[in-house]
């Protein structure tokens, strides 16, 4: 079989866009918590006012970027790493207090909030889990002269051992954190 000029065009073309598609780069992906533009259960925005009890999150420096950060606990437990085409649209701690500020709670009292611990970790290459550790004290105020302190360490399973399964499975958790929180408050003495 003689390929002509044309032939070898057509198979330059063919092997340009076969190539192309296997070596086109991820496209990169910014990831909140659900809770914006979605119907998760929360469906209206309670903003912030003069009555309110004010809700802070803080966290070490190292949180205070976007980066999904995870470990693999099977072979570098240590070594903290992050995705490479994936973010946080803001930092975790941004991302937590938004969500417990827009949350339909209406917090009786100042909550300051640390948190500590926000990271997938993987026991085996296909098993990953999403842990967040968090402490949360309550200011007082003129409804409640006291203070209150407690420390909550959650994890929950991902369904897939990537960053979709990181972002899902933190979505769930913060609510599960939320939960947490109040329950937690209901049981303080006034």
């Amino acid at each position: 079989m003689k390929l002509t000029n044309f032939s070898i065009f057509i198979l330059c073309l063919l092997f340009v866009a076969v190539s192309a598609c296997s070596i086109r780069p991820k496209a990169s992906a910014l990831h909140d918590l659900g809770y914006a533009n979605s119907d998760n259960g929360i469906t209206e925005t309670v903003t912030q006012t003069d009555n309110t009890p004010p809700v802070t999150v803080e966290s070490p420096k190292w949180l205070e970027d976007s980066r999904i950060r995870y470990r693999f606990l099977f072979s570098a437990p240590t070594q903290v790493r992050s995705y490479a085409m994936d973010r946080w649209i803001a930092s975790p701690p941004e991302l937590f207090e938004q969500l417990l500020k827009n949350s339909r709670r209406q917090w009786q009292t100042p909550l300051m909030i640390e948190l500590t611990v926000f990271e997938q970790q993987f026991d085996t290459p296909t098993s990953a889990k999403v842990v967040m550790h968090f402490t949360v004290t309550t200011v007082p105020n003129e409804k409640s002269a006291r203070s209150s302190k407690k420390e909550f360490k959650l994890r929950r399973a991902c369904a897939t051992a990537d960053t979709n399964g990181a972002v899902n499975a933190f979505a769930d958790l913060t609510r599960q954190a939320i939960e947490q929180i109040q329950t937690w408050l209901m049981l303080q003495p006034s």
